[in-house]
């Protein structure tokens, strides 16, 4: 089976002073009754102000993320690697590149 190395499932601008939700859709993952269990972030790079993901949260049907995107600093483009472990014991990785710029 041929597997892409490199999976970015998506690519936003955002502004320093913004602070934005995003809602990440797992469904074609996971089979019946399958939920997500444990998200878990990396960023890179780290900067000071740091870009932060927070008030994660599993939606109500656990085939869901959602999460608010803030800070960072203008001009730099981080990659957030969202590590998710579902109730069927998969292990899923996928990345967003978030862009910081001052329009």
């Amino acid at each position: 089976m041929l597997v892409n190395a490199e999976r970015i499932i998506a690519r936003f601008e955002q502004q320093p002073w913004e602070q934005k939700r995003y809602r990440v859709d797992f469904r074609d993952h996971l089979t019946d009754g399958e939920t997500i269990v444990t998200p878990t972030f990396i960023i890179s790079p780290t900067t000071t102000p740091p870009l932060e993901v927070t008030n994660v949260a599993i939606a109500p049907d656990g085939d869901q993320l959602v999460m608010f995107i803030a800070g960072g600093v203008d001009g730099t483009t981080y990659r957030i690697t969202m590590r998710t472990t579902t109730n069927d014991t998969q292990k899923l990785e996928d990345e967003i590149e978030v862009t910081i710029r001052e329009f």
